[in-house]
């Protein structure tokens, strides 16, 4: 049995894109049921407020979402929905799993109006089922080729790892009064074999949609542990490490024994490592966020709320948080000193830090300018491409070797 839905998701300006969805069933659940198998899209947690079309057919089902900007978001959309009517349905003692194929038409390319578009949705639905390589497709052969370019990254990205692709960078911390660096903050790269080096913003939206994200950042964390611990044998200093958790890793308990593996496997001191934590990640359950730091904090860790100003804690929760340290946002930064709000903003994370036992730091920090005004306004640390872009570890290990004497940005 087949069902098909016709979803027109609207864009924020222009003409709505037309989603075909085919819903196939496993052999089972015809067999059981017969012509009478219920379509997983009627279930609550498939709700979508919107407008039918008079013009579906009965056995059709049609879906008008709003508010997707680009063709980016639509993509992200058909991959919301298939991931929601794949999920096994119960059916008496059965369980039965549906196997959803989109074709996708995006205006205005792939059509003028909302029937061309959907006639270009119901080809390019049928060209995914008939090729089984992808479960969705686009009525565009430039938008078909990104989505099997992504597939082949997907599939390059999860044995990465394994195959010794990727890399750590580091961004110094530098201390504005004595322009030192006291510590940095590793950074994941992939040297993939034939696209060279890649930035996260190109592979880390895929692993989290991929759920790699979590292997991904036990690696980083593993290996942050690893050659931090071995310059301080070297007699480089114990400098703060930072790494930045991802939301798998924190919600699902797994972080305090990962961090206390990865210590004790490399002998790094718990002083040397900051967790770096964003504010939504928090705000998404209080307690048991307060609950997960107060287990991190009796490992000994520091803990450090990265991109503060830009989520949504309010200061009580800033008061009952055990953080050591506020990451001031570079968004924050990258108008100083010409914007009077953004330096009054600043100010007042900085002041508040020290009142609230926490130290400050500024991200971001790309000029001269933007350094001397951090510093009339009491700022302790900085990072930022003023002073370094993220180096190689071998690099950064070279820094540190040459760190003797006045360094630059120091206070004169």
């Amino acid at each position: 049995m087949a069902v098909v839905q016709r979803t027109a998701t609207r864009k924020a300006k222009g003409q709505p894109s037309i989603l075909q969805t085919g819903l196939h069933y496993n052999a089972l659940a015809r067999a059981v049921t017969g012509p009478g198998l219920p379509s997983p899209i009627g279930r609550p947690s498939m709700r979508v407020t919107g407008v039918t079309p008079p013009s579906v057919p009965k056995d059709h089902f049609a879906i008008v979402l709003e508010g997707l900007p680009d063709n980016e978001a639509v993509e992200i959309a058909v991959k919301r929905l298939l991931a929601a009517v794949s999920a096994p349905v119960g059916l008496g003692s059965h369980e039965i799993v549906p196997y959803p194929w989109v074709g996708v038409a995006v205006p205005p390319s792939d059509g003028p109006n909302g029937a061309d578009l959907s006639n270009a949705a119901d080809l390019a639905l049928a060209r995914t089922v008939k090729t089984g390589t992808l479960q969705y497709g686009f009525a565009s052969p430039e938008l078909n080729a990104r989505a099997f370019e992504r597939l082949a990254l997907g599939l390059q990205l999860r044995g990465a790892a394994g195959r010794g692709e990727l890399r750590l960078h580091y961004q110094p911390k530098v201390a504005i009064a004595s322009g030192r660096v006291v510590g940095a903050e590793a950074l994941v790269r992939w040297e993939h074999p034939q696209l060279g080096l890649l930035l996260p913003g190109c592979f880390i939206p895929l692993a989290e949609e991929l759920g790699l994200i979590g292997d991904i950042g036990l690696w980083v964390l593993e290996q942050a542990c690893i050659e931090a611990a071995g310059w301080a044998r070297a007699g480089l200093g114990e400098l703060k490490i930072a790494i930045n958790m991802a939301r798998p890793q924190f919600v699902r308990g797994e972080l305090v024994r990962s961090l206390r593996q990865a210590m004790f496997d490399s002998g790094l001191s718990p002083r040397q490592l900051v967790v770096e934590l964003i504010e939504s990640m928090l705000m998404d359950d209080v307690q048991a966020g307060l609950a997960a730091m107060h287990e991190l904090k009796a490992l000994g860790v520091t803990l450090s709320i990265d991109d503060f100003g830009t989520g949504y804690s309010s200061l009580s929760y800033l008061k009952t948080f055990p953080i050591d340290e506020l990451k001031i946002d570079r968004s924050f930064v990258m108008d100083l000193p010409g914007r009077d709000a953004d330096a009054a903003i600043v100010g007042t994370v900085i002041g508040l830090g020290p009142s609230l036992g926490m130290s400050v730091i500024a991200e971001g920090v790309e000029t001269g300018a933007q350094l001397d005004c951090l510093r009339r306004l009491g700022c302790y640390q900085y990072q930022g491409y003023l002073f370094s872009k993220p180096l190689p570890a071998v690099q950064f290990r070279c820094l540190l070797s040459r760190q003797t004497g006045p360094a630059v940005g120091a206070a004169t």
